[in-house]
């Protein structure tokens, strides 16, 4: 059983109620198969409520082969119907992280490759807007796709780029060690992210129980109640830290790391069924 770094017991209210309203988000009609009727703001609400939707399902005690083809399933169809028409394009980067995201956390090798093929964000240095997301996207997808050189590059791009709001997004001590093939960096930075979602900022600990920003129902020395329908949808989980833990994992790295909000037992689920090629994870040091 998950406790608080404090100690406490973890209670949830209403776990079906929180899985009921990301079903909402998920269903099937909200991506329609005609890409022109999806953008990429869109697409990303929706990919964030299918990671949002994985993490409720293990706390919900899923198997993890389940969650699984329910993650493959929205992904397949996330690519089929990926955005040919973007209204407001600067969003792309953000779209293909989630894409990726997904496709990681399918357990799939084979759909992980897919996601990394069909995504299209890239950094363009002569446009103005933050590059932030596609240094992101561009670091998952050349980890996926084994090209280390560059895998380094995007690191570069991101170290130069800012996140908005900086609060709900990864740190970069966790992409550097990702990147770097740093594992028990790592593994700590993973912990330290997963120990973020216990703070004032994320719980609204700061504001009254009745607002919406309010995560924490009841609170007391030995137990909190939360209430996950307050959670904020890009930063219900961490689930930046699963994933590049997962990928790891996959590369034969062990991690030690395990909280409620970024459990272990999620992260190492079904990575037998992924293809595991030969080369698969290269080091940087050899580039």
């Amino acid at each position: 059983m998950y406790r608080t770094p404090k100690g406490q017991r973890i209670a949830v209210q209403s776990l079906d109620d929180a899985m009921s309203y990301m079903d909402g988000w998920i269903a099937p009609e909200r991506i329609s198969l005609r890409p022109s009727t999806v953008d990429a703001a869109e697409g990303s609400s929706i990919l964030s409520a299918m990671s949002a939707w994985a993490w409720l399902a293990w706390h919900n005690n899923l198997s993890f082969e389940l969650i699984s083809l329910r993650v493959e399933k929205m992904t397949k169809r996330s690519i089929r119907g990926y955005p040919a028409a973007i209204a407001r394009d600067e969003l792309l980067g953000m779209h293909d992280w989630h894409l990726l995201i997904c496709g990681v956390l399918s357990g799939n090798r084979d759909l992980m490759r897919q996601c990394a093929l069909s995504t299209k964000s890239s950094v363009n240095k002569r446009r103005k807007w933050n590059h932030y997301f596609e240094a992101l996207a561009g670091i998952l997808r050349a980890r996926i796709l084994e090209d280390v050189p560059d895998e380094l590059t995007h690191l570069r791009y991101f170290e130069e780029s800012l996140p908005d709001p900086p609060e709900i997004y990864p740190a970069r001590s966790l992409v550097r060690a990702f990147v770097r093939r740093e594992y028990e960096k790592l593994d700590e930075a993973i912990g330290e992210g997963a120990a973020r979602h216990w703070s004032d900022r994320y719980l609204g600990r700061s504001g009254d129980q009745s607002s919406p920003a309010c995560v924490i129902v009841e609170e007391n020395n030995s137990r909190i109640v939360l209430n996950l329908k307050n959670k904020d949808l890009y930063a219900y989980w961490a689930w930046p830290e699963g994933v590049f833990g997962k990928l790891v994992i996959m590369e034969g790295a062990r991690l030690s790391s395990d909280d409620f909000w970024c459990p272990l037992g999620l992260i190492q689920g079904s990575v037998t069924r992924a293809i595991i090629r030969r080369g698969f994870g290269k080091s940087a040091a050899d580039h």
